[in-house]
């Protein structure tokens, strides 16, 4: 188990060494975590003019960063990989250096917090899931591992930002139709009406399970 870590991550990192096209940076450091993002992760993002999205119907470039808070509660880079649809890889969450007065990493228990770049177009409004099953924990600490489960986003108004990116979208998918979104009382509600838990409705009988901020 330890070998097939060590390959994945090995693997990984290698391909993550490019640039974003937004204004993320961050600084290597003495100590780092990782955290898994398996091929087969529930990725996607909802639009005003079409819902759910998946990260994989994208044909650009889209990278995945994790931020964390400094000294002033401002939010940081903290490490980024460009995502990858055709297979599991991994993402390394660097650390404080000691060594420097300010915080310029994640602390032991720091919580994650993810952003999507996507074609130089920054997605901040995301709702993430990570497995707390053994070896893996939702927070920071050095050489800790990180498994995110699901990412769900939410773009602001009508997505008019990512139309330069083509969705390449499955005849399945463009069939599949959103017939009502209702909340935990089965009460229908609107799109983009209220916060907090909703459930989706589709024409082929599957279910959305959401939590919105």
């Amino acid at each position: 188990m330890r070998v097939f870590y060590l390959f994945f991550i090995m693997t990984s990192l290698c391909f993550s060494q490019s640039e974003p096209g937004c204004d993320w940076s961050f600084d290597y450091t003495a100590s780092n975590a990782t955290i898994a993002i398996q091929q087969s992760i529930e990725a996607y993002m909802e639009c005003e003019w079409i819902e759910n999205i998946f990260i994989s119907d994208f044909d650009c470039p889209v990278w995945l960063g994790v931020f964390y808070y400094d000294d002033n509660g401002q939010e940081q880079c903290g490490g980024y990989a460009q995502w990858d649809n055709t297979q599991s890889f991994a993402l390394a969450a660097w650390g404080d250096d000691p060594t420097t007065p300010e915080k310029d990493g994640f602390s032991f228990g720091d919580f994650y917090e993810f952003k999507l770049c996507v074609d130089g177009y920054e997605i901040d409004y995301m709702a993430s899931d990570m497995s707390t099953d053994t070896p893996f924990t939702s927070t920071y600490s050095s050489n800790g591992l990180g498994n995110l489960i699901t990412l769900d986003m939410e773009v602001p108004e009508t997505c008019e930002e990512l139309e330069s990116c083509e969705i390449k979208l499955s005849e399945n998918f463009i069939n599949k139709k959103l017939l009502k979104t209702v909340d935990v009382y089965g009460r229908e509600i609107s799109t983009g009406e209220n916060s907090g838990f909703v459930i989706q409705i589709f024409s082929d009988q599957t279910v959305s399970k959401t939590y919105r901020f």
